[in-house]
């Protein structure tokens, strides 16, 4: 039983003796760690923590650490906690650095490590905890750091000499870093996915590269130090610049440069001073805020040092930012603006610019009341942008007149005081959305005329969002302004309102978006030929009409690209209904009705996809859907309900017409009906190749499917009962072209490896729509040829590594999400027409990008039809075998305007005849450096070739260091290649 404990803990705290000077584990402590591990044979362990103190001389004792840590690593240990004590050189185990099942490993304290070898590779480990670790030269980050592929959470504390002053890491998303040692040094960051850093220090004199593009919320604790006489903390300041939440400690706001140094405390009082960014710019972009919360500790002058740099003196300053900025808005933060800042109001030094878009966040009646407070505050309500006012909770009830016993709700006179208010406080100030819901008096004009007027109101003032959502049983007229206004971009109209006769002179020159529902117009023809006439550039359309009468049977656009139509009004139809669409652009349709007698004019030329939830109505005597059908039969992808299904079976009473351009379809059914309607439309669409099917529900297998070219089918509700497994069987027979049968019982999938070597039947279809990493690794030479094809359709997909011989067609590459890339293309000789470019504009979106050298030439060789532009992409990772990799290189650094980084694996091959273009690349890697006089040639040759250059690194192959073929110290490889580099560039050789 004891071989099944996967979790040790041994602590020598409890068993220590002193040797020379020195605490040691003794001897009883060695046995009983060698007893427990022998007793557990080969079992496998989760945990293993060792806590221990190493003699500075004792190789027996090192000896044993080393023979415990390679005894768990071999049994594929999980968690690994090794906190030792050891001031020698200490070694650990190889294996340790080449464990596939790693996730988490903490070393520590105070640990001397020798050389790490230089093929670690730790392809699972997410969290590492490093505690003051001597490293030599930078081992940590470009050799550790370098194999952990996958590593998401890192902290790095130091309490002595020796700190890596680069911390570089291409996935790792949280970081801490403590160190606190008086030195003057520098420390750069270079972590593009890092979301979250706490970082704790002296204040340096230089943060050389500070890359931290994804960062979000960032803690600093900067404190001053007599040994560097000039801090200066500008490149980080501006490196974080992207955070939403910051917080600072007292002696960071201090101590930061830019910062003033007065800051100061007292009873019930806090002073602050917002730091210069830097040079000329002595502002904060106000636009960028959306919050600010300043929370400070009070304090008691009596006991407390004001000049203290403790912790429970600390200013933390909060400061949200959205994403994108608008540019030109500046606010001056100038510190005589917040002197007389004291306990009455801790907020209002912020500009009004601030406060008006904090106002605009909350509820308009909370920003209302903040008008009361002084005439500053009924000011900056002018500023808010953004009004809403309901009124479901100040309803007051109205007799119906017409019925005695039917009882109507209306509007308070308070609600209509509220608004009223509102808006006399706000007077002309402009007003981006303006939002309304109320229940307006069926006798009471006076209710009426108010609505009128507050619309009036905010169309002058230019609103771009208007959300009308009145119920008014009686005639209501819209006042004539809403009808021409210039500026209005949305507008919603609801719900059972009445509108009267509209003028003939509708012009909303910039209404892009219209939301109708429940709407009766006094002409059942002004919403096509009067409102919608007069929208010259509408492009989405809503038309909602749910038990009401006058449902509209007509809509025409020229310019709808979007359409839904939801009717439900039993009362309204009967034989002699009808509906007409002319929609010429019109790309998406969603339409859910119940089945006409006809269909007067079906336009839809340029539809795409189609929804169509057709019914069944009692009151409809004789149905044809002939024309709907035919009107939509341009579509790519088509959904049909069951009901959708049932109707078009029975009453498409003239045949299918032909679906040329359909690829998708998705239907269900409730009987066999359904299954036969199938059939047909296979039979009418050859272009057939996705099937999604909501469920087997009623599937006998005595409907034989026509010969079809269908790849992908999509089962839904499966429930996998014996039934339901012998229909599948005999449903999955009727596709002979099938290549992918994705069922809907991986609704989470996030991770994906599909290998498939020497072996026939290779999948050519990857479709999920869930899946965020994927590898693809493909060696089987027999199973391919000229025809072979490949689909990616995976939308969510951030990382994907695919191995694999270069095809004549790549079908469907739907990957618009992905961020990072590994290429490894070969040539097949019985592939004859290779053409890769569908495969590299699907994945022209990504940041980082790695191509094999064979992936090289089929690019440069098989992209037929050139490189697309790769507009996001920051880092690059290629090498070559000939001259062909660097004319491709020179092609990518013309197609990617925003490549900073490019690691190339050797300069085999370049002969300096290939002139590359001019770019942006910042930071250059160049891996296997052998030193030769070749190589020192071509490498200052390719250095002139990049003018904005920053970082310059050179990894020389170990190799190359046994052979003596490299210059034999850094200090003389600089010298030879300082000529080629700019004056601000660092060189590092590693």
């Amino acid at each position: 039983m004891y071989r099944l404990a996967d979790c040790l803990d041994f602590d020598d705290s409890l068993h220590l003796h002193a040797e020379e000077g020195e605490h040691v584990f003794p001897e009883s402590f060695k046995n009983c760690v060698d007893r427990t591990l022998a007793l557990q044979c080969d079992y496998s362990i989760k945990k293993f923590s060792l806590k221990c103190h190493i003699g500075a001389h004792n190789e027996c004792q090192r000896a044993c650490v080393g023979r415990w840590i390679s005894n768990v690593v071999g049994r594929g240990v999980v968690e690994l906690d090794l906190q030792i004590i050891d001031w020698g050189l200490h070694f650990l185990p190889p294996q340790l650095f080449a464990s596939k099942t790693l996730v988490k490993l903490t070393l520590g304290t105070a640990l001397n490590l020798g050389k790490l070898p230089s093929d670690v590779l730790l392809p699972s480990l997410k969290f590492l905890f490093i505690d003051t670790v001597f490293f030599e030269y930078e081992d940590f980050c470009y050799v550790l750091l370098a194999g952990c592929p996958v590593l998401e959470e890192l902290s790095v504390h130091h309490k002595n000499n020796a700190i890596p002053h680069t911390i570089s890491s291409p996935t790792v998303k949280r970081l801490s870093v403590d160190y606190n040692l008086h030195r003057e040094d520098e420390l750069s960051f270079d972590l593009p996915n890092l979301e979250y850093l706490h970082y704790s220090d002296f204040a340096l004199y230089e943060y050389p590269q500070v890359n931290l593009d994804s960062l979000v919320e960032a803690k600093l604790e900067l404190y001053p130090s007599e040994h560097v006489e000039r801090p200066d903390v500008t490149n980080l300041i501006m490196g974080i610049r992207n955070v939403e939440i910051l917080h600072l400690s007292s002696a960071s706001v201090e101590d930061l440069k830019g910062y003033r140094s007065d800051v100061s405390m007292r009873w019930n009082q806090v002073k602050l001073h917002i730091l210069d960014y830097g040079g000329t710019d002595k502002s904060i972009d106000a636009a960028n805020i959306v919050d600010i919360i300043v929370s400070y500790a009070l304090m008691d002058q009596k006991s407390h040092d004001l000049n203290s740099n403790r912790d429970d003196n600390a200013i933390i300053l909060w400061i949200c930012f959205r994403p994108s900025p608008p540019s030109g808005t500046f606010i001056s933060m100038v510190p005589k603006t917040f002197d007389t800042i004291c306990s009455k109001d801790a907020i209002s030094w912020l500009p009004d610019e601030v406060l008006g878009k904090i106002l605009s966040l909350i509820s308009t009646k909370q920003a209302v009341s903040t008008s009361v407070l002084s005439k500053k505050w009924r000011t900056i309500f002018r500023l808010v942008d953004n009004l809403e006012f309901d009124d479901s909770f100040s309803l007051q009830a109205e007799q119906d007149l017409t019925l005695r016993k039917h009882v109507r709700h209306v509007f308070t006179e308070d609600f209509k005081n509220l608004v009223d208010r509102t808006l006399a406080l706000q007077c002309d100030y402009p007003i981006k959305k303006f939002s309304i819901k109320c229940h307006v008096s069926k006798y009471d004009e006076r209710q009426k005329a108010c609505v009128r007027l507050w619309i009036s109101n905010v169309v002058g003032r230019g609103v771009f969002e208007l959300d009308l959502r009145m119920k008014d049983p009686g005639i209501h007229f819209l006042p004539p302004h809403l009808f021409a206004s210039k500026t209005l971009v949305k507008l919603t109209l609801g719900t059972q309102l009445c509108l009267g006769k509209l003028p003939s002179y509708v012009s909303l020159p910039s209404l892009k978006s219209l939301f109708i529902d429940t709407i009766f117009f006094y002409d059942i023809e002004d919403l096509s030929y009067v409102l919608l006439a007069g929208c010259p550039v509408l492009e989405e359309l809503s038309v909602h009409h749910h038990d009401f009468p006058a449902t509209p049977h007509t809509i025409s656009s020229p310019t709808v690209k979007r359409l839904s139509v939801d009717y439900h009004s039993p009362d309204d139809v009967d034989s002699a209904s009808h509906m007409s669409f002319d929609l010429p652009k019109l790309v998406y349709l969603e339409y859910s009705h119940c089945a006409l007698g006809e269909y007067c004019q079906i336009n839809l030329e340029s539809l795409v996809e189609a929804k169509l939830d057709l019914g069944l109505e009692r009151k409809v005597l004789r149905l044809d859907v002939t024309d709907l059908i035919i009107g939509i039969s341009n579509v790519q992808t088509l959904h049909l309900s069951p009901d959708s299904v049932h109707v078009i079976y029975s009453y498409c009473r003239y045949g299918l017409p032909v679906f040329e351009n359909l690829v998708n379809l998705s239907l269900g059914s409730k009987n066999n009906e359904g299954w036969k309607l199938l059939a047909y439309l296979l039979k009418q669409s050859t272009k057939l190749e996705t099937l999604i099917v909501k469920d087997l529900n009623g599937y006998t297998g005595d409907v034989s499917m026509p010969l079809n070219k269908v790849k992908v089918l999509h089962i839904l509700g499966y429930r996998g009962t014996a039934e339901e497994v012998k229909q599948l069987k005999s449903f999955l027979g009727a596709f002979e072209y099938l290549c992918c049968v994705l069922l809907a019982g991986c609704p989470v999938l996030e991770e994906l490896s599909v290998h498939h070597h020497d072996f026939s039947a290779t999948p050519h279809t990857i479709s999920s729509p869930t899946v965020k990493r994927l590898s693809v690794d493909y060696h089987s030479p027999d199973d391919v040829d000229s025809a072979s094809h490949m689909s990616f359709d995976l939308p969510k997909l951030v990382y994907l590594e695919y191995s694999h011989c270069a095809l004549g067609e790549y079908w469907q590459i739907n990957l618009e999400s992905l961020v990072e890339a590994k290429l490894d293309l070969c040539l097949e000789r019985r592939v004859k027409r290779l053409d890769v470019t569908d495969l590299i504009k699907g994945i022209r979106n990504v940041q980082n990008l790695h191509l094999s050298p064979d992936s090289v030439h089929v690019i440069y060789s098989y992209c037929r039809y050139g490189l697309p532009v790769f507009e996001n992409l920051v880092s690059l990772s290629l090498g070559s075998k000939n001259n062909q990799g660097w004319k491709l290189l020179a092609y990518l650094l013309k197609q990617s305007t925003k490549l900073e980084t490019l690691i190339v694996k050797d300069l085999n091959g370049y002969t300096g005849d290939v002139s590359m273009p001019l770019n942006k690349v910042k930071v250059l890697h160049l891996l296997g450096y052998r030193g030769t006089a070749d190589e020192v040639k071509q490498l200052k040759s390719f250095l002139g070739e990049f003018e904005c250059l920053e970082l310059v690194q050179v990894d020389v192959t170990e190799a190359a260091e046994d052979d003596g073929k490299i210059l034999q110290s850094k200090r003389d490889l600089m010298m030879l290649l300082g000529v080629s580099l700019p004056s601000k560039c660092q060189f590092k050789v590693t």
